[in-house]
């Protein structure tokens, strides 16, 4: 019993804490997507801009690199925009890209779906990206057909956000000044198609719980129940029968969450429409590029230790107390009947008459 009392206790600590640091990472990552559609708003309205500009058209047309970096420069400035811009021609050749201005000529057709949807059906493109560019990273961005003087599409422009190490750190940030604060909350980035490539917030760098340097070696093969886009096992239906009471389910691309490192993990996947090479029946035409796991703290509110000693020993007393007190009136409890039964037999013998058995009831009344 004090064993269980203990065992008990401590489960209903550990959930507890589980369920604290759940909540905390819902509304860090509720936050966090409700950032990145403000960010794809104001990438819209800016590729919006920048698709109607006909000196970009003539210079994209003239493949005048020199051109389209001053005009991504002045466009840039006049916004305030950190994010990078991306100038591509009618046959997917990347001609100029703010954040590597230094390389060009390289093709993305056939390579990246949301360049080849864009210029196949010449409409409009919103969502995570990757490897529109040579620093082959992971973008919110938006993508918009670039229309020339005689109707034809010659090209696109890509109006993009890098999700990278300052980025998340800024992200962080911003947990910390909302007006019911979420301290303690950290992100880091994994690219599935750059296994290389992860970023993390200062505070797990400063802190390098084992289960970060799991993620730098196996990435994604790191999160528990991993499985690639598209394929089906058993455990999805577990999952998908979980996420039906799962009050986080409605956030797109969030999974179930785990323990490591007296940490809680929270998976949020980064999708997008499937390339090429990667589309097939069982990924419905898209696929994850990469996972932001958000991550803080597991704590105990309200339970130390010493409370499950005590809680455990005043158990313990009241079981020995309760035991000793049944024993002793059960060992009481038969002596008056037995007694009284062995005055009628003595009676029987010398008067050869039973007296009425005034002194018993129930059973021993018969």
């Amino acid at each position: 019993m004090v064993a269980g009392m203990a065992a008990y206790v401590f489960y209903w600590q550990t959930e507890e804490g589980r369920n604290v640091a759940a909540h905390k990472l819902n509304a860090a990552l509720t936050k966090l997507n409700s950032d990145f559609g403000r960010i794809q708003l104001a990438n819209r309205d800016f590729a919006n801009k920048l698709s109607r500009d006909n000196n970009l058209i003539e210079a994209i047309t003239k493949d005048d690199r020199s051109a389209i970096s001053s005009l991504f420069k002045g466009a840039s400035d006049a916004r305030g925009f950190a994010g990078c811009l991306t100038a591509i021609d009618a046959n997917g050749k990347v001609i100029y890209s703010s954040d590597t201005p230094a390389r060009s000529g390289y093709n993305l057709r056939g390579k990246n779906s949301a360049v080849d949807y864009v210029l196949n059906n010449q409409d409009n493109f919103i969502g995570p990206t990757y490897a529109l560019t040579s620093a082959q990273s992971i973008a919110l961005s938006v993508m918009m057909p670039l229309i020339g003087s005689n109707g034809q599409c010659i090209g696109l422009v890509a109006v993009s956000q890098p999700i990278n190490e300052e980025f998340l750190t800024g992200e962080a940030m911003k947990f910390g000044l909302l007006s019911e604060p979420l301290n303690g909350v950290d992100l880091v980035l994994l690219n599935l198609k750059n296994t290389g490539q992860i970023y993390a917030t200062p505070g797990l760098l400063r802190e390098r719980p084992a289960y970060l340097r799991a993620l730098a070696e196996q990435g994604v093969k790191a999160i528990p129940n991993w499985q690639e886009s598209g394929s089906w096992q058993i455990g999805n239906l577990f999952s998908w029968f979980t996420n039906l009471f799962n009050k986080n389910a409605n956030i797109p691309g969030l999974v179930s969450g785990f323990i490591k490192d007296h940490r809680f993990w929270q998976p949020y996947n980064l999708i997008t429409a499937a390339s090429h090479s990667a589309r097939n029946a069982s990924n419905n035409g898209v696929e994850i590029i990469g996972v932001i796991l958000a991550s803080t703290p597991l704590s105990s509110p309200g339970i130390k230790p010493g409370f499950v000693i005590l809680a455990s020993c005043i158990m313990g007393l009241a079981a020995i107390f309760s035991i000793v007190a049944l024993s002793t009136q059960l060992s009481a409890q038969p002596d008056g009947p037995i007694l009284a039964l062995i005055e009628r037999v003595k009676k029987w013998r010398s008067d050869k008459h039973l007296p009425p058995g005034k002194k018993f009831s129930g059973a021993w009344q018969n």
